[in-house]
């Protein structure tokens, strides 16, 4: 019973900790302009199909999208969208230069 107590006692530590580097990441987040958030969806979108990603990576970048999805309007996913087929663009034209 006691042994029971003592691992309950570290799971809520545990979920403390969590949820205080959640407050200071959402802080974080608040704080970057649209395009520095874009900028860093754009990196997770990148990353995003990679093996072996954390699970602190992926709590985070869930929480980035969080954000982004909160400020986006019309004009602002438009924006994006388009930054995104800047960014495919770009890609096709660096590897038809590297063939």
């Amino acid at each position: 019973m006691l042994d029971s107590n003592v691992i309950s006692l570290n799971e809520r530590r545990k979920l403390k900790e969590l949820k205080e580097t959640e407050k200071e990441f959402k802080g974080y987040l608040k704080s970057l302009k649209q395009d520095q958030l874009q900028f860093e969806a754009n990196y997770i979108i990148e990353k995003i199909n990679e093996e072996n990603l954390s699970d602190e990576f992926l709590l985070k970048s869930a929480l980035l999208m969080d954000e982004l999805a909160m400020r986006i309007n019309v004009e602002n996913m438009a924006n994006t969208i388009n930054k995104f087929a800047l960014n495919l663009r770009s890609k096709v034209r660096s590897n038809q230069l590297l063939n």
